[in-house]
């Protein structure tokens, strides 16, 4: 885990963000986020879990010899194992950022697509009864990751680890009906589909797979490259240098394929829905759909693409030309049956363009915002539209209404 040094705080500041992903927990102060050179905690959404009274002594080092077993809480975005999440929010909260017990400040929580409204109830119980915070703001991850680029429309989406998810956001608000989880095409999924192709002498172990994964893949541009993939007339290799050290050679063929699947999960024959099936390009386009019609040109006009995968090349000009080949937004006389979508071989008259989608990030952002866009936009919300403006979950509110205070103030 990367650890945040320890300062004086002024009372604006004394809130914590914790942005909970599938791989990596990301912690830090409210407003503290923007400067590149501000350390972010992250930390692995992994713990040893250890029968009752068989936790090793203090300064022993955790690990199967010592009996615990090691337990992921989230699984695609979905909590599994709460009791898991809360140790690492206590671990980051009172052993990284110094929390005192008895002078616990305010939590500002993120939440997926695929956390329900039980969900967020149970994070606030953690929140106030788990880890004592003063106060509490439970907060969509999409909204925030729009935020932080400093908009309050349009679609993120957000390719993490575990899943995909595609949040339609309008006017600050989370369209639950424009949004969805793509579950089908996640890290694990492209490892399993690395691991299966012809490349040979691929890694052993599962960190260099993965960094060999992240390397290698690449999204076709358009439809031209998606046919030469698809007839085997992608040709060549290339040899990726892994962190450690290490060199392998991976068919450009098979990385252009992780790309691929990874944008359209249709293709890695998952068994999966038409709908869930859908490339991005067209499932923005289905989605867009659910809004009323004077939000969904500003929705569509607006796509962040964010999360820890959102820099493979190629991935953004794709949905950006896909966009426009199939916006719904001014349909040609020729429609796919039943989808309300462009047919793929009728251009579109919708005015949308290459700019729509968010390629570049003005000079005042720092580098690395878009893989850490929930955060950062949680970071700055909380501090200028939640504590700033005393929209926050209070103690005395909690003790009065229960964990359902976080539906009530919360806005769920």
């Amino acid at each position: 885990a990367r650890t945040c040094p320890l300062r004086v705080f002024t009372m604006a500041e004394h809130v914590v963000v914790l942005d909970s992903g599938t791989d990596t927990v990301k912690a830090g102060f409210a407003g503290g986020g923007l400067d590149e050179k501000e350390p972010v905690l992250t930390t692995p959404s992994r713990a040893h879990v250890y029968p009752p009274g068989t936790a090793p002594a203090a300064g022993t080092a955790p690990g199967p010899q010592s009996g615990g077993v090691l337990a992921c809480p989230l699984s695609r975005g979905a909590v599994d194992r709460w009791d898991v999440l809360e140790a690492i929010w206590h671990y980051c909260v009172f052993e990284q950022l110094g929390w005192i017990e008895g002078e616990e400040g305010g939590l500002m929580i993120t939440c997926p697509l695929a956390w329900s409204r039980r969900d967020r109830e149970v994070a606030a119980q953690i929140a106030f009864e788990g880890l004592n915070a003063s106060s509490a703001f439970l907060a969509d991850s999409g909204v925030c990751s729009l935020y932080s680029v400093g908009k309050v429309s349009g679609f993120a989406v957000d390719i993490g680890h575990g899943k995909i998810d595609v949040a339609g956001v309008s006017e600050g608000a989370l369209c639950l009906a424009a949004s969805e989880t793509c579950p089908h095409n996640a890290g694990p999924d492209l490892e399993a589909r690395l691991r299966a192709s012809a490349t040979p002498n691929l890694p052993s172990d599962e960190e260099g797979l993965r960094n060999l994964k992240e390397m290698c893949a690449r999204c076709p541009v358009n439809d031209a490259e998606a046919k030469a993939l698809d007839t085997g007339a992608v040709s060549g290799s290339t040899e990726y240098k892994l962190p450690d050290g290490r060199v392998f050679s991976v068919p450009n063929a098979v990385g252009m394929s992780l790309g691929a699947d990874l944008y359209e999960p249709s293709r890695l024959g998952s068994g999966c829905s038409e709908a869930d099936g859908d490339s991005l390009g067209r499932r923005i386009a289905r989605l867009v759909l659910a809004l009323p019609p004077e939000q969904r040109r500003q929705v569509y006009d607006n796509v962040v693409v964010c999360g820890g995968a959102h820099d493979i090349p190629g991935l953004k000009a794709r949905l950006a030309n896909d966009l426009k080949q199939y916006s719904p937004l001014s349909l040609p006389s020729s429609n796919v049956p039943g989808s309300g979508l462009p047919s793929a071989n009728v251009p579109s008259t919708s005015s949308a363009s290459a700019s729509q989608v968010l390629t570049s990030l003005p000079e005042y952002l720092p580098r690395h915002l878009l893989g850490v866009s929930a955060f950062m936009g949680a970071a700055v919300s909380a501090k200028v539209s939640v504590w700033g403006q005393n929209q926050q979950i209070t103690k005395a509110e909690y003790d009065e209404q229960g964990p359902r205070a976080a539906s009530l103030k919360c806005g769920f």
